[in-house]
């Protein structure tokens, strides 16, 4: 991904932001291929508190942002990325 530090938009996102999906699957594909080794699942019941915006071309990719303590208290599951066989 190319972060275009001229778009205060982007710098925002890469500075701010979070990168979540609404996905498990598709987050494990990206994660995988990235050597990520965790997923946690943040549980927003409302977005109150917090902006949700989507971006880019993948429909499941979400940007949250909100403050970092309130967003830990949300994590509701951490689970390892699942690995394809033989890896």
């Amino acid at each position: 991904m190319r972060r275009d530090e001229d778009d205060p938009d982007a710098v925002r996102r890469w500075h701010d932001g979070i990168s979540v999906f609404d996905d498990f699957v598709r987050a494990c594909e990206l994660a995988s291929g990235f050597g990520f080794g965790w997923i946690a699942t943040i549980a927003l019941e409302d977005a109150a508190g917090y902006e949700v915006s989507q971006f880019g071309r993948d429909r499941h990719h979400y940007t949250i942002f909100g403050e970092p303590e309130q967003l830990m208290a949300r994590v509701s599951e951490v689970r390892p990325v699942p690995r394809a066989p033989g890896e």
